[in-house]
């Protein structure tokens, strides 16, 4: 019995498409294998492939034949294999959506394949718990097939089972969610890594949950976890704790904001900035004090929350970043080293930078009073006390700081002093404690140094010599450098640098640096264990303080004075010294400035000698309401009391005015007539005061305004006056001087000439021989010698003028 078979014409269309019409002999292939080859060249898809997809595997497709050959090689499907087609997938798609059901839409951490060469295929089937359950297969050449095996091979083992078994939190969440609310979409997971950028780090989890736009809840999970599935498991179960599914079916919604996480996108978020941001958080802002333009409250959130978190070693911060679509959010948290508190917040991404959605967090956790919780759960650090402060402020609000003169010259001594300290093999010890001040918002704080010497490494054997010194200052400074920095210079000033460096020998000499802080202490009013009040200083029983403004011809003066001393110390190679004070009373603000100018010793004139130290102090006290005005009135006093000339002839006196200090002198005068604490008058400056018997200006009546401290010309110079007489080039002659010849209360001290010994002997025989002849010579000598200094002094001018319009 034979059997006829015949194509179907399209299948046979395709076989006579590539039939050889040469002889040559070609390997005999069959009918399915040439369409196979000719649908591949079109680009098309073969009939294996369309058999074995999923959609065609189970379409209702009937098989008919043409009288083909019994013995043509077609792999037709002669019989449709039975498989569980419930649903309408097949078993891989079964197994994900069962996965997908009861761990969320991520399964790529509940279905793991391994498909590794020469070993078994195999599956790992993993739910968050911990509990796996392993597939595994032989492998195949198509790994297609190997999954849909390994799929297969899972739900006949009970896999669905194991998933239902182990019901996750997650799932009880989403249904609880689902059954009572109608907008699951505002129940969301976002995942974060512990590093921000990189991947298989550890990862963390935050749940937030929306009921209205004014409430949501926001539920974090710390990025410890190994993966995202089990970071979201986490989440889940501190969720179900913190009775989410309560908040979930309550049918009242608390009309207050919640305090985490005001800000919400849309579903489609774009991109916005920080101002936009920030006019669109719904005020007021639980702390009022942010509701100013986004610049001020970014500044004041950052600068508030890096003082406090500084000043309280119980909390710690971190930021995380959460993405989506190209764009970023941010996790903000913040933890107590104790578990007692800790606050979350969450942007959701809709920046195009990650730090501007830092700057935005932390803006809206400040703005909500991130900082008044803070301060309620703040810990003082070991060794401190919460006590009242028994230092000299008492309880009033107040704290100190220091000057920038003060605490530039502390950064030296804390060196010298552990330096001599490690090569005693020893170390100061400083213990830190502070106290809360009432109506003050962040703690005061202060210290205590010990310092000891070794006994074997003591100088001397005398047991009266006590090795150990111990320095206190009290809780007064609002940072703990800033008591660090007070103790050093308390330390110095008694004598803890020559006690260390004489090894506890008692010794007359001062270490250079004690000299310099001695001066600078005593000049600024330093008492023991206090540093000078600054910035922050506030008392209660001051009265607001008398301010005053520059006229503008002032003004432009006291700019022209500044520049002038600024060039002349620069060519001395050495700059100005300013300390600027600042005291606030209730609203009223006021800055008050002190300059130094001290000319080193090698850049004092050749007359003067090489052991004369050049020094002038000028201060204004704070009566201004700019830094800038401050310094205009100390640069016009200075100029008044000669510092331009002090300057220009390197501290040889001079009986010369620069032109700046007549113009300034002049226009200070013109204003003694006026209401001199009368801010509407324009005024600037006091008059200036008389010079009292011992040289000093005296302090102004009214506001101590300023002080002038530079010392006289007999009184700095030892005695001596004269004029520049060049720049190093011409030999200059020293002048060798009688006793008693110049006294302090000469108003023109005599002014040492270029003649020599000689001369100066020969006019002090002319003296003591009570010459007539002999005076009225010295009185022509000197006026001659005044006028050259004049002609000298209008030359240097000229020539300075000179090359200022070259240079520009």
């Amino acid at each position: 019995m034979s059997f006829s078979f015949s194509l179907a014409p399209s299948l046979s269309a395709l076989v006579n498409l590539s039939l050889p019409e040469s002889p040559v002999k070609e390997p005999v292939l069959s009918a399915n294998e040439i369409a196979a080859a000719n649908l591949e060249q079109i680009g098309a898809i073969t009939v294996d492939l369309l058999l074995k997809s999923a959609e065609a595997e189970h379409r209702d497709i009937s098989y008919q034949t043409f009288g083909l050959n019994q013995d043509a090689k077609l792999p037709y499907i002669t019989e449709i294999p039975k498989r569980n087609v419930a649903r309408g997938i097949d078993q891989l798609l079964r197994l994900e959506e069962a996965c997908r059901e009861a761990f969320g839409e991520d399964v790529k951490d509940g279905l793991r394949w391994d498909f590794s060469e020469d070993k078994p295929y195999k599956l790992t089937v993993m739910i968050p718990d911990g509990t796996t359950r392993v597939f595994q297969c032989e492998g195949t050449a198509d790994k297609a097939d190997a999954k849909h095996e390994l799929a297969r091979l899972a739900i006949e083992g009970g896999v669905l089972d194991f998933f239902r078994d182990k019901e996750s939190p997650m799932s009880t969440i989403e249904k609880r969610f689902s059954a009572h609310r109608s907008h699951p979409s505002r129940m969301k997971f976002f995942y974060f890594n512990a590093d921000g950028n990189k991947v298989n780090q550890n990862f963390g989890a935050i749940l937030k949950v929306q009921l209205s736009a004014t409430s949501f809840r926001l539920y974090f999970a710390a990025p410890v976890h190994k993966s995202s599935l089990k970071a979201k498991y986490h989440c889940s179960e501190l969720a179900i704790e913190q009775g989410i599914l309560q908040y979930i079916e309550s049918e009242t919604i608390e009309p207050a904001p919640s305090s985490e996480g005001r800000h919400s996108t849309s579903s489609t978020p774009s991109p916005v900035d920080l101002e936009t941001f920030f006019s669109n958080l719904p005020r007021p802002f639980t702390d009022k004090s942010f509701d100013r333009t986004v610049q001020i409250a970014h500044s004041q959130a950052n600068n508030q929350l890096t003082d406090i978190l500084k000043s309280s070693p119980n909390f710690h911060s971190a930021y995380y970043r959460v993405t989506e679509a190209n764009l970023n959010g941010c996790v903000f948290r913040i933890d107590d080293s104790d578990s007692v508190a800790g606050k979350t917040y969450l942007i959701e991404p809709c920046f195009s930078k990650l730090a501007t959605a830092r700057s935005a967090i932390t803006v809206q956790a400040m703005a909500d009073g991130l900082k008044d919780f803070l301060l309620k759960h703040a810990k003082p650090p070991a060794g401190g006390t919460s006590l009242q402060s028994s230092s000299p402020i008492g309880s009033s609000s107040c704290l100190f700081t220091l000057t920038p003169a003060v605490e530039a010259l502390a950064t030296k001594i804390w060196p010298q002093i552990y330096s001599m300290c490690r090569a005693m093999k020893t170390e100061p010890e400083i213990e830190f404690r502070s106290v809360h001040v009432d109506g003050v918002q962040n703690p005061a704080w202060g210290c205590t140094m010990t310092v000891c010497i070794p006994p074997e490494e003591l100088a001397v054997s005398d047991s009266a010599v006590d090795p150990k010194r111990q320095y206190t200052v009290p809780s007064v400074y609002e940072r703990k450098a800033l008591a660090r920095v007070a103790i050093c210079c308390l330390a110095a000033k008694e004598g803890i640098l020559e006690f260390l460096s004489q090894r506890g020998l008692p010794t007359q000499e001062k270490h250079p640096i004690t000299l310099q802080i001695v001066a600078l202490l005593d000049r600024t009013g330093l008492m023991p264990g206090s540093v000078v009040p600054g910035p922050s200083l506030k008392s209660p029983n001051q009265s607001p303080p008398t301010s005053y403004t520059p006229t503008p011809a002032i003004e432009m003066l006291a700019n022209k004075i500044w520049s002038q001393i600024l060039s002349l110390c620069s060519s001395a190679k050495f700059e100005p010294e300013m300390d600027y004070s600042f005291v606030q009373v209730e609203s009223t603000a006021s800055w008050g400035c002190s300059m130094t100018i001290c000319i080193p010793l090698e850049k004092v004139h050749p007359n003067l000698g090489s052991t004369v130290e050049l020094k002038r102090q000028y201060m204004v006290s704070p009566a201004y309401k700019r830094k800038a005005w401050a310094r205009m009135a100390v640069s016009c006093i200075a100029a008044r009391d000669g510092v331009l000339e002090f300057l220009y002839h390197r501290g040889c006196p001079t009986l010369q005015k620069h032109p700046l200090t007549l113009q300034i002198t002049a226009l200070l005068e013109e204003q003694e007539n006026l209401a001199l604490h009368s801010e509407s008058t324009g005024t600037f400056l006091p008059p200036a005061p008389a010079v009292d018997s011992s040289g000093q200006h005296p302090t102004g009546e009214q506001g101590n305004v300023f002080t002038a401290a530079a010392p006289t010309a007999a009184a700095s110079y030892g005695g001596t006056s004269g004029s520049d007489k060049g720049k190093g080039k011409r030999k200059l002659h020293e002048v060798e001087l009688e006793e008693g010849e110049i006294s302090d209360g000469e108003d023109s001290p005599a002014v040492p000439t270029s003649s020599g010994r000689r001369k100066g002997k020969k006019r002090s025989k002319k003296r003591k021989g009570s010459n007539v002849d002999g005076e009225v010579e010295d009185k022509e000598v000197e006026l001659k010698r005044q006028e050259e200094a004049q002609q000298k002094w209008k030359e240097s001018i000229v020539n300075e003028e000179v090359k200022r319009f070259r240079l520009s």
